[in-house]
């Protein structure tokens, strides 16, 4: 299983503007991520497992939906 931090990102982002939150905005709210992290996530680089759960809270979904299930021959 593979974790597809670009979806991930590109999805906080939508979500993110959405809400008309700068990223500075959604660090405040979230009060657990700073801005940088914030920004490299959005950019498809990859974070904690935690980060993760916390945006997926904040977003209302789950994790699940940016594990992409791969089989190796």
């Amino acid at each position: 299983m593979l974790f597809d931090s670009k979806s991930f990102g590109a999805s906080v982002k939508a979500n993110r503007l959405a809400r008309g939150l700068t990223l500075a905005a959604l660090s405040d709210e979230l009060q657990e991520i700073n801005p940088s992290t914030l920004h490299r996530l959005e950019a498809g680089l990859p974070c904690t497992a935690n980060t993760m759960l916390i945006l997926c809270k904040w977003m209302g979904v789950s994790a699940d939906a940016f594990v992409n299930q791969t089989i190796s021959a």
